[in-house]
């Protein structure tokens, strides 16, 4: 679509130019919708990625107050290897949690401003074609 209203000679040409602009922003509506629901939607991953975390945490808790209470021995070191692999399990998850959260966070930032930025093109657009038509008009 060219953004320039130069060429706009007549009143069809005018209403024509509208309606593609028009259909154009409405596109881009629908657009910051998607990208709206789709930050909903890793919003929801998140909590469930973090209750997770909350679970394994708990389980940690547990582990260490069994191995508190176990004597020294081979069941002990078992239950030890166990609260090393929880912990790891922590780790990445909170690694993974992080990355996943200040990535798309900023992909969601950046592509609904890109998005937003062309509405309010389009939107100077719309004004300025509706200005010439009505220049044209008069």
């Amino acid at each position: 679509m060219i953004y320039n209203t130069d060429i706009l000679t007549s009143i069809e040409a005018c209403d024509a130019k509208l309606t593609k602009a028009n259909d154009k922003k409405a596109t881009f509506e629908l657009r910051v919708i998607n990208l709206t629901a789709q930050a909903t939607n890793s919003t929801r991953i998140d909590t469930a990625r973090q209750q997770e975390l909350q679970e394994l945490i708990s389980l940690l808790a547990t582990k260490e107050s069994e191995i508190a209470a176990l004597p020294e021995g081979l069941t002990k070191r078992v239950a030890i290897g166990k609260k090393m692999v929880l912990e790891s399990k922590i780790y990445h998850l909170t690694l993974a949690i992080e990355a996943e959260t200040d990535n798309d966070a900023l992909d969601d930032q950046r592509n609904l401003g890109e998005v937003q930025a062309r509405i309010v093109a389009m939107n100077e657009f719309i004004a300025a074609v509706e200005a010439k038509k009505a220049l044209i008009a008069a």
